[in-house]
Order: C-alpha cells, then sequence, then structure tokens
C-alpha cells in the first residue's frame, strides 16, 4: 500500500449508501490511510451532505436505499451545485453496461467487491494520484534541522520567499518526531549540533521506513572532504557549506526535490501495477456473480488441501450444495431472480466460512466448501448451521420476498481416495439429500 500521509490530511471523503456492516471496514481503512471519512446511510442523507460540502470524492454504494447507485451519481452529475464532485462506485457484480454508462456520465472509477481493505485504499490512492481528481499542486514541504537561530531565519526568509513550506527544529533530540508529524519533502540538516550531530540523525531518518525517502541535504561550515564522503555514506544526497548564497540552495534543492518526485512517480506506478497484477489474479479465479472462487480455483485448492491433510495425517472434509428448485426461479421470476438467489447464497456462504476453508461456487446451481482439518460430524454442524441461516434469509425482489433453501451432501477424504472420487462421494450425499425431501444435510455413506 502506497503511504501518502502528508498529501491525504485534506483530502475529505464521502461514503455515500452504504449499510452500516459495509462502511466500517471501508471507512476504518480509508481513515488509518490518512483520508478524512464522512457517511451517509441513503441518498437523502448524501445528497444534503454533497449539497453542503466540499467533498474531494464521494464514493456511493452500487446498492443505495431507495435507487440504484448510478441513478444516484447521475442525479448528482444532473444537479448545478454537485455536477463536478468526482464520483466512485463499489460494485458488487461486473456489467460492462453500468460501467459504460457510468463513464459517460462521469464517473471516475468503479472499485468492485469484493476487495481487501487494502485494495480499497489503493484504488482511492490511484484516483487521486493519477490526475483523476484535480488537485492544487503541492506546495513542497521543507524541514530545516539547525541549532543557529540566524541560520533558522535565513531559512524561514529564503523559502517562505519563494512559495516553500518551511519549519525550522532547533534541538536534534526532538526532530525525528517531527519529522513523523510534519513528513517532509526535504530535510536541510545542520552537520554539528549538541545532543546528536546530524550524521547520527541522518542515519536514523534513513534507517526508518517511515522516512527513508526523505531527501537531506547535509549543511556544515567544515570544508573537509571526509565530512562529504561521511555525509554521503550516512544517506544524505548533497552536500552544502556555509556560508552558502541564496541561488545555490535553490538550485539544489529543486534538483533533489525533482529527483524525488520522480522517484515517487515510479515507486507508486510500480505499487499500482502490482495491484493491478494481484487485481487481476483475484479476478481470475473469483465467480463473477457471487464473488466466491470459480470451478477452477477450487480443484486446485481441493488439490493441495489433500496434499497438506495427507502430510500431516489430519482429516479433511468436502461438501457440496445447490439450490433447490432453482429452475423455478428462473422460469417463475426471469434470470435476474436467479442472479440475486445465487448472490445472496453466495453472501451467506461467505459468513458461514472459516479462515481455513475455501468456499466456490461449482456450477450452476452448485456450490463447495473444502474444510481443512475438519472431521465429517464438525462438516455436518457447519453445514446444518447454513442450511438454517439460508432457510430463514428473505429476500426482497422487487414487490415480492424471494425464499430459497438448499440441498447438502458431506464426503470426508480417507487419505487414499482421488479428489474426482472425493467429489463423486459428496455429489452422492446431495442426491440424497434431494432424495429424501430437499433442504437437509445427508453424510456421504
Amino acid at each position: 500500500m502506497i503511504e501518502r500521509r502528508g498529501k491525504k490530511r485534506h483530502r475529505s471523503i464521502l461514503l455515500a449508501g452504504f449499510g452500516q456492516d459495509k462502511i466500517h471496514p471501508l471507512k476504518n481503512a480509508l481513515e488509518a490511510s490518512g483520508y478524512k471519512i464522512s457517511g451517509a446511510v441513503n441518498s437523502r442523507d448524501a445528497l444534503k451532505a454533497v449539497s453542503e460540502t466540499n467533498f474531494d470524492l464521494v464514493i456511493v454504494d452500487e446498492e443505495t436505499p431507495e435507487m440504484p447507485g448510478i441513478s444516484f451519481a447521475a442525479m448528482l452529475k444532473a444537479t448545478q451545485a454537485t455536477r463536478n464532485t468526482p464520483i466512485a462506485i463499489v460494485s458488487y457484480s461486473y456489467s460492462e453496461k453500468i460501467r459504460e454508462d457510468g463513464f459517460k456520465i462521469g464517473i471516475i472509477g468503479f472499485l468492485h467487491s469484493p476487495f481487501t481493505e487494502g485494495e480499497a485504499v489503493d484504488f482511492v490512492d490511484s484516483l487521486f494520484f493519477s490526475g483523476k481528481i484535480n488537485q492544487s499542486p503541492e506546495i513542497p514541504r521543507i524541514l530545516a534541522v539547525e541549532d543557529s537561530l540566524l541560520i533558522c531565519k535565513m531559512y524561514k526568509v529564503i523559502l517562505a520567499k519563494h512559495g516553500y513550506d518551511i519549519r525550522v527544529e532547533q534541538d536534534p533530540l526532538k526532530a525525528e518526531e517531527v519529522i513523523k508529524e510534519y513528513n517532509p519533502h526535504l530535510i536541510l540538516m545542520d552537520a554539528n549540533m549538541p545532543g546528536m550531530d546530524g550524521f547520527e540523525l541522518t542515519r536514523r531518518i534513513k534507517a526508518d521506513k517511515k522516512t527513508e525517502n526523505i531527501r537531506v541535504i547535509m549543511v556544515t561550515g567544515d570544508t573537509k572532504k571526509q565530512s562529504a564522503v561521511k555525509a554521503l555514506d550516512y544517506g544524505a544526497v548533497d552536500f552544502l557549506t556555509k556560508p552558502f548564497d541564496e541561488d545555490g540552495l535553490l538550485a539544489r534543492m529543486r534538483a533533489h526535490l525533482n529527483n524525488k518526485r520522480l522517484f515517487d512517480d515510479l515507486t507508486r506506478a510500480y505499487h499500482e501495477l502490482r495491484s493491478l497484477n494481484d487485481r487481476l489474479e483475484l479476478l481470475s479465479i473469483t465467480d463473477g456473480l457471487t464473488g466466491l472462487f470459480n470451478h477452477r480455483y477450487f480443484h486446485e485448492e481441493l488439490n493441495l488441501e489433500m496434499e497438506r491433510a495427507l502430510s500431516a495425517k489430519k482429516p479433511l472434509s468436502l461438501t457440496l450444495f445447490d439450490i433447490d428448485h432453482f429452475k423455478k426461479f428462473n422460469d417463475t421470476h426471469g434470470h435476474k431472480a436467479g442472479d440475486a438467489v445465487l448472490q445472496a447464497v453466495g453472501d451467506a456462504i461467505k459468513k458461514s466460512v472459516g479462515d481455513d476453508e475455501t468456499a466456490a461456487r461449482y456450477g450452476g446451481e452448485e456450490f463447495a466448501i473444502i474444510m481443512p482439518g475438519v472431521q465429517v460430524g464438525k462438516a455436518m454442524e457447519s453445514a446444518e448451521r447454513l442450511r438454517r441461516a439460508i432457510e430463514v434469509t428473505e429476500l426482497p425482489y422487487g414487490d415480492m420476498i424471494l425464499k430459497v433453501t438448499v440441498s447438502i451432501g458431506v464426503a470426508m477424504w480417507d487419505g487414499k481416495l482421488s479428489d474426482h472420487r472425493l467429489i463423486e462421494l459428496a455429489d452422492k450425499a446431495l442426491y440424497e439429500s434431494k432424495k429424501g425431501g430437499r433442504n437437509r444435510v445427508t453424510a456421504a455413506a
């Protein structure tokens, strides 16, 4: 994740239309990364908030209460007071048409769920740092660590005159805390100070992952070659002798600030590329409708867990289940209703699986859960809890409430069967559940 605390301190984001279960993880992640976050649980409150506050970004939940998120975003873009507000959308199913419509009305990005907290922060970072959200150029922050009051005054006069944000610290023992709070782009470091010299302070700055990329120019009255070499060895990027002239100081600062900007851009591009690669990899193993793992990943993971179980001499159980009378949903209410049912079941599965378990959409209306280290009895108990949770789920769809049940089959690996044979056992148990009246759990004989 890209560390950008200095740039984020005054950036405000509104999370619009997110329910309490969705807003807290996203809010906590973005606040921890330095953004200022506000929330509005419905479109009415969100519209009022955007009208009254100049947010840097509004992130809209696709499932905003009262209207679809894309419709709410279109309303903001059609309103004179809010049409220039940057808007991104969190979506739960990939729809090329929704994305195309969104970009036409001015949406600047779509964050597809499920996502990790790190992916959410990287997504928001990329919107700001890619230029998609217009921001005023950031004023470079310069910290002078200098015990001479006269030179501190000189720095303030020279740098303020040329538009820099300048801060001075005369006590080197307090400088590390100031650096972490101020997050400067460049430090003008006095070499000789009481309590701690500039060489040691530079070494500490470069040893800390959070401050290692800050440029340090060592400033000293010592003209010896050894001092310049020592400064560079300790991590300074340049060496300036006192007395210095204004033009020379500014020229060196500009050069190193430009180098830092280029380095930061390359670092950001690397992280964004890595994040994109991770996202593409996740998409390649994820079912787009339910957010669960797909059929291919399921088979890869099942073989891997069988190897682990064999090596560790631990049990391994497999649960297969499908939605009862699923064809009826499609035939009676249409494929959109069928998709809504699949998503609801997928959400119930996500809430039920343990950290070590793998849940996948096996195909069509059939799902699977791989349960490492679990005996068949415990697997049956988990399956029964999931069955009950799905049974009591009420799914609003239009002016109807849809209800759904599942039939489940459970099998435990004996350490010898092939993956296909284990799946066959679970599938037979699933068939027995359907044969016995559906909406039940059966263990493989």
